[in-house]
């Protein structure tokens, strides 16, 4: 699943099995090889959780990386994460406590910037893996820590063992 897919390419030529997009711009979607899914089309209205992939990839607009990088890192319900992002990434809390919340670790594979690129940006990136699986054996693997799990306590933060009527609560 490629979030931010733009013309597909990165899909085209780092997979070659099921292929699935989230991307809005019409001209880059009409752009795609036809054996490429879209999964949705603005990214801040979808859900991860729902989409189980092997691998997610994003090279975000750097302007919104960190809320990009943090709700594909708590919703992923894939076995890793790589993300092309700004190098000040390091440096950013909510990112620090997504990784955290999945149990996972981050791994920088590399660095460059844009200079020479295509479209041009004075940014220096990291491109980061984000482990998010847990061998149990040989044939599978599983996210460390469930991506509902983690959107559950996020958006409802209950605390039952501390209820007044705790006793009568269905998860003792």
């Amino acid at each position: 699943l490629d979030c931010g897919a733009g013309d597909g390419r990165v899909l085209e030529a780092l997979t070659s099995g099921a292929k699935y997009a989230i991307e809005k711009a019409q001209p880059l979607i009409h752009a795609m090889a036809n054996d490429i899914f879209i999964v949705g089309t603005e990214f801040t209205e979808q859900t991860l959780i729902d989409k189980k992939v092997d691998v997610v990839f994003s090279n975000p607009p750097y302007s919104d990386f960190s809320q990009w990088a943090c709700k594909i890192i708590e919703e992923a319900n894939a076995s890793y994460i790589y993300l092309v992002i700004p190098q000040r990434w390091e440096k950013d809390r909510n990112i620090e406590h997504a990784i955290e919340a999945r149990s996972s670790a981050s791994t920088v594979l590399g660095e460059f910037n844009f200079l020479e690129a295509d479209r041009r940006a004075r940014a220096k990136v990291h491109i980061v893996r984000i482990d998010l699986c847990s061998r149990h054996n040989e044939w599978s693997q599983r996210p460390k820590t469930d991506p509902f799990d983690v959107w559950f306590e996020k958006h409802f933060h209950l605390d039952i063992h501390n209820t007044e009527h705790s006793k009568y609560s269905v998860f003792n």
